[in-house]
């Protein structure tokens, strides 16, 4: 269809300069021109027909629904801003409540993961008191198996401990709480320090029989001490409620230590009495032995020092049956220990001077000590309280008895 420009739009009179649609309400252009209904003419383009003046209905109505439908159109449209308006406003409420959310969620965490770490500790520190609680009640032997996993455990206790101090380090603390961790942190370390003196009173095996042999044992008793006053002044340090100090049973430490320490010397005192008596029998038994040689033998009794030199005091037994006039050499086997430890080992030391009796008569002992002297064999020696010893190759003069 040929298009005369400019042509009328009958539905919003507009007049379009070009295009085959209103460029105001857009309706096309084929909609322009209708059919009369009464005369039939079908190229009216107006209101009325060009061939009797007759209205135009169709196009009226098609006019009303085009006002209708720019009237819809308009609502449409601002039916969308609204609800454009309200999905913005709702993705900021939600943005919004998703930040609160996330605040006060992780503010929970930080809360409930400080209190179980805080938890954790109070179970260690209680651990702990238990372990200070049961060391008045052992016997006093390092020894013993029960002090033995006394120790044993509190040496766990100090890795936890160590571990602890590295939580506490690291973890976030809820708000308000930042100096009461650095309290705990102290108190952990105190607590570490001080059973670690602890745990070295525990297994020092050695035995206390004097003031010399107090000595080690007195200076880690002074250590302990020293430890135990610093966790003292942490005494208003709590975890969830709960007093640090109490839970660790700070206040009964000193009286359990104290009770230890006295059980060990009457304990080791004891022991190294037995001991003692022990090792008096075992020389007494290697003595009688000797006589049953039939020989001339020199019966240990004990081993002193003077100055650098060792003296071995005894005496000689006669177990021929001749009348020994005298002893001209002998080599000598020597051993000193401190317990079971080897403090000295002397093999094949050859004696020439001998301090014996001019005659000693057949199965009998002399009547006064002999003397055997090794010069320079106490120079730098230890301590020591029993020995060995074996006098061998022994030439010795003799005459027939009468």
């Amino acid at each position: 269809m040929k298009i005369t420009y400019p042509w009328h739009c009958p539905f919003c009179n507009y007049d379009n300069e070009k295009g085959k649609f209103c460029a105001k309400c857009g309706r096309p252009y084929n909609e322009v021109t209708w059919t009369c209904p009464n005369c039939g003419r079908s190229d009216n383009t107006g209101k009325f027909c060009m061939g009797c003046g007759a209205s135009n209905i169709i196009s009226m109505s098609k006019e009303s629904d085009l006002v209708e439908f720019a009237q819809d159109k308009d609502v449409s449209n601002v039916k969308s801003e609204e609800v454009s308006k309200k999905k913005s406003s709702l993705a900021i409420i939600l943005v919004i409540l998703f930040c609160v959310v996330a605040y006060f969620g992780y503010g929970f965490y930080v809360e409930k993961n400080y209190t179980n770490k805080c938890n954790d500790l109070m179970d260690v520190v209680s651990d702990v008191g238990q372990s200070m609680e049961k060391i008045g009640k052992l016997s006093g032997n390092a020894e013993a198996d029960d002090t033995k996993e006394l120790a044993e455990k509190i040496n766990g206790q100090v890795e936890k401990l160590d571990e602890l101090e590295k939580v506490f380090t690291d973890v976030k603390v809820p708000d308000g709480e930042e100096n009461n961790r650095q309290s705990i942190i102290t108190f952990i370390n105190a607590d570490r320090e001080m059973i670690i003196q602890v745990k070295q009173i525990l297994e020092n095996n050695d035995f206390i029989i004097d003031s010399e042999s107090s000595e080690k044992i007195g200076g880690e008793y002074k250590d302990f001490i020293v430890a135990l006053q610093k966790i003292e002044k942490l005494n208003d340090v709590t975890v969830i409620g709960r007093n640090l100090t109490e839970t660790a049973e700070i206040e009964v430490v000193d009286d359990n230590i104290k009770k230890y320490i006295n059980n060990k010397k009457k304990r080791d005192y004891e022991s190294y009495t037995e001991r003692l008596k022990t090792y008096q029998q075992i020389l007494r038994n290697n003595n009688e032995e000797l006589k049953k040689k039939g020989e001339l033998v020199f019966l240990p009794h004990e081993v002193l020092t003077s100055g650098q030199d060792l003296v071995i005091r005894g005496f000689f037994y006669n177990g021929t049956s001749d009348v020994v006039t005298g002893c001209k050499e002998m080599n000598v086997d020597l051993t000193l220990k401190n317990f079971d430890s080897e403090v000295l080992s002397v093999n094949d030391y050859h004696i020439i001077k001998l301090n014996m009796p001019r005659v000693i008569r057949p199965k009998s002992q002399a009547e006064w000590i002999s003397v055997l002297r090794l010069p320079g064999k106490a120079s730098g020696l230890g301590k020591y309280n029993n020995f060995s010893f074996l006098a061998h190759d022994i030439h010795w003069n003799a005459v027939k008895y009468r």
